[in-house]
């Protein structure tokens, strides 16, 4: 089931994204979702990121933060 929401980008945001939307062939809408699902799934959990792979999928990824100690 899909719920219909309105969503108001600045001229500039919207610019981008439908330009990047036409490069990929897909609907604005779909990237809209895409980028939300991800982004939904990065906040439930943190330490995981998502990169593009060879075939152009997004997968999941752990982040690896490195830390020095200073001494």
């Amino acid at each position: 089931m899909v719920s219909p929401t309105n969503v108001r980008f600045p001229d500039a945001v919207d610019k981008v994204l439908a330009d990047y939307a036409r490069k990929a062939g897909a609907k604005k809408s779909s990237v809209v979702v895409g980028a939300v699902r991800e982004w939904l799934r990065m906040q439930a959990h943190p330490g995981i990121m998502f990169v593009p792979t060879v075939t152009g999928e997004r997968r999941a990824a752990l982040a690896v933060v490195e830390t020095r100690l200073m001494s």
